[in-house]
């Protein structure tokens, strides 16, 4: 495996037609420079995270584009690629676009959660981890919807140090999905808060891009 990719798509919340246009084209652009075996896993954040989350891993064939027409079908590897590999994830994102309402928004402990699940096993050097999602994280534990967040304040929780996830050498990348209803919570204090969540625990933020 040449590089190990985690897509996490958050599915607690609605997320509108023009956004999932918008993170339906990125992930396509992720998808269409994807390195040739570099394994994908699509994970979807919903209330309760367990084995299930885990929707399926497939790694990539390459498209042919490499291949020289006299020696290879390049058409056929291409149907192939585009089939077992890139519509998958894309037609993974059409199936959630729509209205969801979900009484609490976990994305701490999925982060933690696919940090072992994958992560952990995974002997490829090179290990990213792609966020679609308002980041708005909402449990009983604690949530973003309580006041401003404040990492130096959350790390000493109880909470937060259960929640540490493995991220030693993971770049994360981050489609901040802007929320309507909670647009006002949304602001640099608060990516600075999964900035230095991720920086805490080795890993490092190389993108925030909006999605509005």
């Amino acid at each position: 495996i040449s590089r190990e990719t985690i897509v996490v798509i958050d599915a607690t919340d609605n997320f509108n037609v023009t956004q999932a246009l918008r993170v339906k084209k990125e992930i396509g652009l992720i998808l269409s420079s994807a390195i040739i075996d570099e394994r994908f896993s699509l994970y979807v954040l919903d209330e309760t995270i367990n084995k299930k989350s885990q929707k399926f891993s497939v790694c990539n064939p390459g498209d042919g584009s490499n291949k020289s027409e006299i020696t290879s079908n390049k058409r056929r590897l291409k149907k192939h690629w585009e089939d077992l590999f890139y519509n998958r994830f894309t037609n993974a994102v059409d199936e959630l676009t729509g209205s969801h309402t979900a009484a609490q928004s976990p994305i701490i402990e999925m982060i933690k959660f696919v940090s072992v699940n994958t992560f952990l096993d995974s002997r490829a050097t090179k290990k990213r981890l792609v966020i679609v999602s308002d980041m708005l994280h909402h449990t009983q534990q604690y949530s973003h919807y309580r006041g401003s967040p404040n990492y130096a304040k959350f790390s000493k929780t109880s909470y937060a140090m259960t929640m540490q996830p493995l991220l030693e050498g993971v770049d994360v990348q981050i489609f901040y999905l802007i929320n309507e209803k909670h647009i006002l919570l949304q602001n640099r204090g608060h990516i600075e808060f999964w900035n230095q969540h991720v920086l805490t625990n080795n890993g490092f933020v190389s993108s925030v891009k909006t999605v509005n």
